[in-house]
Parts: structure tokens; C-alpha cells; sequence
């Protein structure tokens, strides 16, 4: 008698869309509210309402900015004794006066120098991206690029303004001397 009373309850509990032909929700076993289908004729089976989350913490934006970009040289400035080119340039933060954590900075030089600088960008430093200039480099376009938030840390309002590609014309001839400002011109790539 208390398996048949236990048969109706169950069958009480149904309805149609568990009998395989209408739509249906629920929660799952996990506590996840989720709609689906039972897959009829002209449904999609299970789709669930929920995608994926981003986790990024989210800020106004990052700029790294093509304006008031500086350039300088300095003969065997490098600890290894190479030649040494400093880039100076503005990370702006828009909507926000600070981050969480700091970011990522990369710095990609034509030459095959690379470099990654972590800091806490404040709208009031400019952040000094150094490398070697080659004996190969003289008399030749030296182009640097930057990007701010290289590993996609932080979602913004515009992942576009997060670089800039700096061109440098360097002379023929190696300078003896130290040359501040260095010629250069900066641009979104």
C-alpha cells in the first residue's frame, strides 16, 4: 500500500514536458535555474539560460596615449654596455583614479627586443620603456610597440586605445654623445 501511495505522488509530480514533448524549467541539482526542451521536433534540446561570466574586474578604460610621447638615446647606457633607447610614455586611466592590481606593459622593438614592465599606471607618471639600439639599427626606422594590459587583465570601455606603434629615423652614424630628445613619433597601430 505505501509503494502505491508512493507511485501516485510520483506520478502526481509529472507533467507533460516530462513525458517528452513540450518545454520545461526547473533547477538542477545544482541550484542553477536552466530552460530547456525535451529535443521535439522543433525545439533545441537543452539550452541553458545562463553563458559564460567574464571574471575581469571591470574599469572605465586604459589608454596608452600617443600624445607626449618622448624618445632618448644613450651611448652604452645599458648595464649589459649596449646602446640605450628610452621610450616615455603616458598610461591614462579613464573612469577610475587606480587598480586593483598592477598591469602589464609590453614592449616589442623591431630589432628583437622584447620586454615587459608591471606598474600601477596614475594619470600623473610618465613610465619609461627601456631597450638596446643595435650597431645593425643605425640608419634605419627603429619601431616600437607598446600595449598596455598585454594580458587582458581588466575589461573596459575600449580595448582598441591599449597601444601604440613609435617610430624612431636613426642617424647613420652612432652619436658619441648623449641625445635627449631623441627624434620620434607615436601612432595607434
Amino acid at each position: 500500500m505505501i509503494v502505491a501511495v508512493s507511485a501516485i505522488g510520483m506520478l502526481v509530480g509529472c507533467d507533460d514536458s516530462d513525458a517528452g514533448g513540450g518545454t520545461g524549467s526547473g533547477t538542477t541539482g545544482s541550484g542553477s535555474n536552466q530552460t530547456g526542451s525535451s529535443g521535439g521536433p522543433s525545439e533545441p534540446s537543452g539550452t541553458a539560460t545562463s553563458g559564460p561570466t567574464d571574471s575581469r574586474p571591470v574599469i572605465g578604460n586604459i589608454e596608452l596615449s600617443p600624445a607626449n610621447v618622448q624618445c632618448s638615446y644613450v651611448p652604452n647606457g645599458n648595464l649589459d654596455g649596449s646602446d640605450g633607447l628610452t621610450v616615455f610614455a603616458y598610461t591614462l586611466l579613464i573612469g577610475t583614479n587606480s587598480l586593483p592590481e598592477t598591469i602589464a606593459t609590453t614592449m616589442s622593438v623591431s630589432n628583437g627586443h622584447t620586454a615587459t614592465y608591471n606598474g600601477h599606471p596614475n594619470n600623473q607618471a610618465v613610465a619609461a620603456y627601456q631597450g638596446p639600439i643595435l650597431a645593425g639599427d643605425w640608419g634605419r626606422t627603429l619601431t616600437v610597440r607598446l600595449i598596455a594590459d598585454a594580458n587582458d587583465r581588466y575589461r573596459e570601455s575600449d580595448e582598441a586605445d591599449n597601444s601604440i606603434t613609435v617610430s624612431i629615423d636613426l642617424p647613420a652614424s652612432r652619436p658619441n654623445r648623449t641625445v635627449d630628445p631623441l627624434a620620434c613619433s607615436a601612432r595607434r597601430p
